[in-house]
């Protein structure tokens, strides 16, 4: 498998703003909304405590809805990265395509997350078991997306894919988690550096942090927005490159 090659092409394709905006779209909403809730916290010190109970109630639940509801809008969008990484010109057939098939991924997206709470739930060797089960689940989207599978069958396949190239993916797993932080953390620089200059002036902390921010509440959510590009433009970039490699395994697969 040529990792150097899916690199390359995954860094042209990511770049591209109508990749990574609907990410970024979903960042910006999912931040908004999070933020909205807990704009009722203040509540929480009512001396009622039925009230506050209620208030914590109606919380959690609208973070559960949000949280659904983000869940899902984020399959879609992956769902079509995917698809857009195998026929990179059907853009909006992209979408519609990633929206049919939204029923398989939540059940794929189901049985993953009861796997690895199992995997990771075994005494002494849970994370390893967890790791290994990561892998050989790794292309279960794909297999949706791009051989139109059903749950059942691209958790079968995937695991199929693993068996024969174990290796390989151990490698391809860590080397690509480590480009996609890079790329992400390139981004976040400058929230980095402008939370640190606020915080610390003259080699002393703030005396009031609050206060230090609130003054520098514009350039703190340009910064902001600039690490959401970056993280959804570095996910973008992983998942294309994911799927160069599983298009070449299941080639090499073919033959």
């Amino acid at each position: 498998m040529d990792l150097g090659k899916s690199i390359n092409k995954s860094l042209r394709f990511c770049i591209n703003p109508k990749r990574w905006f609907p990410f970024f779209l979903m960042n910006l909403l999912g931040l908004s909304l999070i933020l909205a809730i807990f704009n009722n916290a203040h509540l929480f010190n009512s001396p009622n405590v039925l009230s506050g109970i209620y208030v914590f109630s109606v919380m959690f639940l609208e973070i559960i809805i949000v949280g659904g509801l983000l869940f899902v809008i984020d399959l879609i969008i992956q769902g079509a990265v995917i698809h857009q990484s195998y026929k990179e010109k059907e853009y909006r057939k992209s979408f519609l395509n990633s929206y049919r098939k939204t029923p398989s991924l939540i059940m794929a997206s189901a049985v993953i997350l009861a796997i690895n709470i199992f995997a990771i739930s075994i005494p002494y060797f849970g994370l390893i078991f967890m790791f290994m089960s990561v892998l050989a689940l790794y292309f279960v989207y794909q297999n949706i997306i791009i051989k139109n599978m059903g749950f059942a069958n691209s958790l079968e396949y995937s695991f199929d894919l693993f068996k024969k190239n174990c290796g390989s993916l151990i490698i391809i797993y860590f080397a690509l988690g480590i480009l996609s932080v890079l790329l992400s953390l390139i981004f976040s620089m400058p929230l980095i550096y402008m939370i640190f200059t606020i915080l610390i002036s003259g080699g002393q902390l703030a005396l009031n942090p609050l206060t230090a921010i609130s003054l520098n509440l514009n350039w703190l959510f340009i910064c902001l927005l600039i690490s959401i590009i970056g993280k959804s433009i570095s996910r973008v970039f992983y998942i294309k490159t994911q799927t160069e490699i599983y298009l070449q395994m299941i080639k090499k697969k073919a033959k």
